[in-house]
């Protein structure tokens, strides 16, 4: 199991996940000022939450990767670049929202993308199938400019 016990683990495995400030204070049953409390180091981070985080990873479509990650110091630098504020969209089948997706580059920076699970498909152009693409050729990478809106 990871450990989940500081602001910049706490920030990082939030943008791994994919969700924004609400989204995950919603999910964690918590306000979002709690959430905002926990990533400026004003609050320690409750065993539930890493519990929580650690289960959240299991479902991640690139879960080796994504704690490989975690484990190192590269989250400390990417804590400090990225904007905790910015809005983070969640790639994920729009008919099953499943996350096991195969995505391809098309013309006109036009992506296909198509749901392993029930097989539907959609087009993108947004970030996340931007993020989404690059996390499944390179593995997880904490660079700020994937989360850019």
């Amino acid at each position: 199991m990871l450990r989940i016990i500081s602001a910049d683990k706490f920030i990082a495995s939030r943008f791994i996940l994919e969700y924004s400030k609400p989204e995950f204070a919603s999910l964690l049953g918590v306000s979002v000022a709690k959430i905002t409390n926990i990533e400026n180091g004003k609050s320690a981070i409750p065993p539930v939450y890493d519990y929580a985080i650690n289960y959240l990873l299991k479902e991640h479509p690139f879960t080796e990767s994504a704690v490989s990650i975690l484990s190192t110091h590269e989250t400390l630098n990417f804590a400090r670049r990225v904007n905790v504020n910015s809005k983070v969209k969640r790639l994920s089948c729009k008919r099953c929202d499943s996350r096991h997706l195969h995505v391809m580059a098309g013309e006109n920076g036009l992506y296909f993308v198509e749901c392993m699970n029930c097989k539907h498909t959609m087009y993108s152009s947004g970030t996340a199938v931007k993020r989404y693409q690059f996390w499944s050729h390179h593995g997880v990478h904490l660079d700020n400019h994937l989360f850019d809106s």
